[in-house]
């Protein structure tokens, strides 16, 4: 059997500034499902799979110090991604190199971990 990831869930206690990063810095293509309220439930294409946020209380799974993921997102340049997100103001680390492999960690405005990696 294959499995297939469908969607990643994102627990966030601030649905507004978490959805503007996914849709205005990442750039994903929002979709919203009129049968939940979009302050508390919300989908992003990401090719492939769906990232899904979903509103958190206050010390719930998406407070910074309970995060246990990270979302890898595919760049094939992955130094001219990092420029494009140091440049909307996202704190990204070093571009990191093995071989062939180039990675670059960075983190949404909630913590949550996040990675460029030109491995598909």
């Amino acid at each position: 059997m294959t499995a297939a990831i469908s969607r990643i869930i994102v627990f966030t206690s601030d649905m507004v500034k978490v959805t503007a990063f996914y849709r205005d810095v990442l750039a994903l293509k929002a979709i919203v499902d009129p049968e939940y309220p979009a302050d508390e439930w919300i989908e992003f294409d990401a090719g492939g799979v769906r990232i899904a946020l979903h509103k958190a209380g206050s010390g719930g799974s998406g407070t910074k110090a309970t995060c246990r993921h990270k979302i890898v997102f595919y760049a094939r340049y992955v130094a001219k991604e990092r420029a494009r997100l140091i440049k909307k103001k996202v704190k990204a680390g070093p571009v990191k190199t093995w071989g062939k492999l180039s990675v670059c960690d960075f983190s949404d405005p909630e913590g949550n971990r996040l990675q460029l990696s030109n491995r598909k």
